[in-house]
């Protein structure tokens, strides 16, 4: 029902009259929540750049029909009639009949349905790698959506406590114990977090323009659902790499057009059958023929060739993919690993002792055993690294996302 309504939303199943279709246009949708999977499943099966791969991939396809199609018998008819000269030249009228039947005595229809078959399946293993790409886009805008509304979450908290900092400033600089200074300091730190809470703000903007533009939908407002950490993904091991399965398709659909080109250097025989029929004086007759190209100027060698030359540049770029998709996932898979134990160092190393530490500075202001500078240098630390966490789980993730998009899903 959720995918439904994400769908329906994304894509406006409500018609509008022509006016109120107009203001709609004009006036930006309002924010709708939305999960990886909610926004995977629409980009993969509603959005433009979706239809667009399909569409080629259904155009070869078709192609197998076309393939499969006999070519048509030939039907002619000739009339011969004296329109000048003695009566023997023609006496009445005469006239031919015939029909002729092309005969694939060497199983190129067969070679040409195989071959467009091939392309075809290699056609739909080529749209599998774009869709996944564009899978791979879509969860790289949904992290930088839900990074940034973190960034914003933990700015907008960083401005409460230097507001709750604040009040401890005044109320000590009031009783006489700090100066105006302290205050004044406070206030320059929060003009600070201010414009980065703007900057923060203004990345979710970017976020879901990129995930609108994605579904198709320049309008929709986005609100990336759950949290980084239920981003974190188990990376399968695949048989076969999704690249290098398109190539090994490729290679194969070449190796069947050049089977098909070989088949069509055998001439198309065709074989007629006709009647011959003459008024005056009154007969009929019956005839039977064969004809056959001549492969004196198009021997056809040099489609040979060039299939020839296609299947082993295709063989080439197969064994290219194959070696470097294999090195890029050992690398990436190695880089993966490091940014795990990057993060969970950091975790147990830094962020655990982060709350005692700023509780330990504030207490010690409220004590006048430390100045205004401590308590806002602690308070700056703690949310520098909190920033620091984001962006080391958002390389995390990114990380995955490098080996997703070459294994798959």
């Amino acid at each position: 029902m959720r995918a439904a309504l994400v769908l329906a939303l994304v894509f406006g199943t409500v018609s509008w009259a022509p006016g109120l279709a107009a203001r709609a246009a004009a006036q930006p949708e309002p924010a709708e929540s939305v999960t990886l999977r909610e926004l995977l499943e629409v980009v993969r099966e509603r959005s433009p750049a979706a239809r667009a791969i399909r569409a080629r991939a259904d155009v070869a396809d078709a192609d197998v029909d076309l393939a499969g199609v006999y070519p048509n018998p030939s039907l002619g008819y000739q009339f011969m009639g004296r329109f000048d000269g003695s009566n023997q030249a023609i006496n009445g009228s005469q006239h031919t009949a015939w029909l002729e039947v092309p005969l694939l005595v060497a199983s190129q229809h067969d070679a040409r349905r195989a071959a467009a078959a091939g392309d075809a399946r290699a056609a739909r293993a080529d749209e599998e790698v774009e869709l996944l790409a564009l899978e791979v886009r879509a969860r790289r805008a949904f992290v930088s959506l839900l990074a940034a509304q973190d960034r914003v979450a933990r700015l907008a908290a960083a401005r409460r406590e230097l507001d709750a900092i604040r009040g401890i400033v005044e109320g000590r600089a009031e009783a006489g114990a700090q100066s105006q200074y302290d205050g004044a300091r406070v206030r320059l730190e929060i003009s600070r977090v201010d414009a980065q809470l703007a900057s923060a703000r203004a990345d979710v903007t970017a976020a879901r323009a990129a995930i609108a533009a994605l579904v198709g939908r320049p309008a929709w407002l986005p609100r990336a659902e759950g949290s980084l950490e239920s981003l974190r993904a188990q990376i399968p091991r695949p048989e076969e790499l999704p690249a290098v399965r398109a190539m090994r398709l490729r290679t194969e659909a070449a190796r069947l057009d050049v089977e098909r080109t070989e088949r069509e250097r055998v001439p198309e025989i065709s074989v007629g059958l006709g009647t011959y029929l003459t008024s005056d004086p009154d007969s009929a007759s019956v005839y039977a023929g064969i004809s056959v190209p001549l492969p004196i100027f198009d021997t056809g060698d040099a489609a040979v060739r060039r299939a020839r030359a296609a299947r082993d540049a295709a063989a080439d770029a197969e064994a290219a993919v194959s070696t470097e998709a294999r090195a890029l996932l050992a690398g990436r898979v190695a880089a993966l690993r490091e940014r795990r134990a990057a993060l969970a160092r950091f975790d147990a190393d830094t962020l655990a002792r982060l709350p005692e530490i700023q509780q330990m500075a504030e207490a010690s202001y409220r004590l006048g055993a430390s100045g205004v500078f401590e308590l806002l240098d602690t308070f700056r630390t703690r949310f520098e690294l909190e920033l620091q966490r984001i962006e080391l789980l958002v390389d995390v993730i990114e990380s995955e996302t490098d080996v997703i998009a070459l294994v798959g899903r």
